[in-house]
């Protein structure tokens, strides 16, 4: 008999725990988290000119059950990209790329062209002589 309830008592509490887990898999904090990360190494990955599409219905589905806007979803400033669905500060990822990026949504897609940083960057060549470009 104890160990009938030995098992049972093990048996519930796993239960709660993958219960629990699960939970918190599903939940908006990990969607931001998620998205926040995923657009960066996006970007990391690109190049200049590159026009990439992700589809963002599930974000703005949980940003309207939230009151966000769906242009307020996505914020890339400098080399950070902000990802908010639940209507607090949001989760920020910054990447390495050096490129601008302009994103837009169209429709429950996001937009995202890569174009090439305006700033001059100056570097040593094979030669030795400092170049810019």
């Amino acid at each position: 008999m104890e160990n009938l309830v030995f098992i049972i008592l093990n048996l519930v509490f796993f239960g709660i725990i993958i219960l629990f887990v699960a939970t918190k898999m599903s939940s908006p904090f990990v969607m931001e988290e998620k998205y926040s990360k995923s657009l960066a190494l996006m970007i990391d990955a690109s190049k200049p000119g590159m026009l990439i599409t992700i589809d963002f219905s599930d974000a703005i589905a949980q940003a309207k059950k939230n009151g966000i806007s769906k242009e307020a979803i996505v914020h890339i400033t400098g080399n950070v990209v902000n990802v908010n669905v639940v209507g607090k500060n949001g989760y920020s990822y910054s990447f390495f790329n050096d490129v601008l990026v302009n994103s837009y949504f169209d429709e429950d897609k996001l937009v995202l062209f890569i174009e090439k940083n305006g700033k001059i960057s100056s570097f040593v060549s094979e030669e030795g002589g400092i170049q810019n470009g």
